[in-house]
């Protein structure tokens, strides 16, 4: 899918510190194209376009930038552009975009994470796409999985947030008896549909309130830097009881995140997935802010030749090993930290992940 992003060379001249960062970050990803008219020429200078990075093959002089724009839409895919002007360009593979398209961060910080994450696309209305939205290994992470639960020979487990139910389904069918919770109808409804499996129950609930009949499962796990959502100290340590309450005495329990120390401070990618009757491209573009990672998720989708454009939002907290020991101690002590799914020991300044294993107490 070819994606043309464009830019006004008199908006980039006033771009804000992050604004400049996002533009950086998205041309090692997709080349932009940079407009200028010809009374900007002067302005546009080789030493200019040194400091922005970008060949001479990007930069565009265009005294009708609509028309421009129009063409450009017939030669790619999906044409999107980065300005704060009103524009109407009559095509289907349009998207106009004002900057900064992210919330800040000071908006967020009265509020858990958790309730912004339950109005996420992706959890929602897109949960459809969530398989080809994430990049995983299942397999790999299923494995270790079963690697601990295998230490104290688990055979009951509690996924919890299980979203589309990926690890449930194959802990399933290696035997055991899972119970995926997740507080997203949708994600629980693509669970069953994707991931259904006679070994395996899926629940709708919240994992801060969430009580179940059954209160001696073997092992428990939080993946996939799902716990991070829970960003107020309070929302991770009710979390905390519940699993807690539904554990046996020595029942194991894994916690899975990235890794802050070792993440780039600002991220920009692609993922791609095209199959018969799907196109698609996410643009991804994330912001370490201190503990907490800001997210945006831009879909890029034809699907049964229809095209649609979303924008989806994600903010989560990071914990770092000192804090959860902190919150989890008298309900659960550490076992181990993990590095990766490799089982490499974990190191704070290098690892990928940090991969949390605990043992509950009585």
């Amino acid at each position: 899918m070819k994606i043309q992003t464009v830019f006004f060379w008199s908006e980039i001249q006033r771009f804000s510190h992050q604004e400049l960062q996002f533009f950086h970050s998205l041309s090692q990803t997709l080349m932009p194209l940079v407009l200028y008219k010809s009374e900007e020429v002067a302005a546009v200078t080789d030493s200019c376009r040194q400091g922005l990075g970008l060949p001479q093959s990007a930069y565009q002089s265009c005294d009708d930038e609509a028309s421009f724009i129009e063409q450009c839409c017939l030669s790619a895919d999906w044409v999107i552009l980065f300005s704060n002007r009103a524009y109407t360009v009559k095509a289907r593979n349009f998207v106009i975009m004002p900057l900064p398209f992210w919330k800040t961060v000071d908006n967020m910080n009265s509020e858990s994470f958790t309730s912004h994450a339950q109005h996420k696309l992706i959890y929602n209305e897109l949960s459809s796409l969530y398989m080809d939205s994430i990049g995983n290994d299942t397999e790999k992470e299923t494995n270790f999985l079963k690697a601990r639960f295998e230490e104290v020979h688990a055979k009951t487990v509690l996924d919890c947030c299980c979203g589309v139910g990926r690890h449930a389904y194959r802990l399933g069918q290696a035997g055991y008896e899972v119970t995926g919770i997740d507080f997203s109808e949708a994600q629980i409804e693509t669970a069953k549909r994707l991931h259904g499996h006679d070994h395996v129950r899926y629940v709708v609930a919240d994992a801060r309130h969430f009580d179940l009949a059954k209160k001696d499962y073997d092992g428990a796990m939080c993946m996939w830097t799902t716990y991070n959502y829970f960003s107020k100290d309070d929302d991770l340590r009710a979390v905390v009881d519940r699993l807690w309450s539904h554990l046996k005495q020595g029942g194991r329990l894994i916690l899975d995140s990235k890794n802050i120390p070792a993440l780039e401070t600002v991220r920009c990618y692609c993922r791609t997935t095209k199959r018969p009757e799907l196109d698609l491209t996410l643009l991804i573009y994330k912001r370490i802010l201190g503990d907490i990672q800001n997210s945006q998720y831009f879909y890029f989708l034809d699907e049964k030749g229809q095209k649609h454009f979303y924008l989806d939002e994600e903010f989560i907290r990071f914990y770092y090993l000192q804090e959860l020991q902190k919150l989890m101690q008298d309900r659960f002590e550490l076992v181990r930290a993990f590095g990766d799914f490799e089982g490499t020991v974990y190191e704070q300044e290098h690892s990928e992940r940090l991969v949390t294993v605990w043992r509950a107490l009585r």
